[in-house]
């Protein structure tokens, strides 16, 4: 009688270690899958929301024309102050 107790303890104790690893395995599937789909998605996104390099170019370079505009008129959509500082502060 003893035996068997010991045998079933030793059943129960196994295929409950044996389960807990298979419902682990089984979390770490899908939570891996979820992630790998998050990273798609967001891949995605990334390259639909991408700004062509020449496009930025053309917007700096529109930027720096505001700017000049606004200098040297009023008749600018971008005011600037003109500045007397002969250099930028380095510190």
């Amino acid at each position: 009688m003893r035996k068997d107790v010991v045998v079933l303890a030793a059943l129960t104790t196994v295929s409950t270690v044996v389960a807990a690893v298979l419902l682990v395995r089984q979390w770490k599937r899908r939570s891996e899958q979820r992630w790998r789909h998050a990273q798609r998605i967001l891949r995605k996104f990334a390259r639909e929301c991408a700004t062509p390099v020449p496009k930025l170019w053309e917007i700096a370079d529109d930027l720096v024309a505001h700017m000049h505009a606004g200098l040297t008129s009023t008749e600018s959509s971008l005011q600037m102050l003109p500045s007397c500082l002969p250099s930028l502060p380095t510190g």
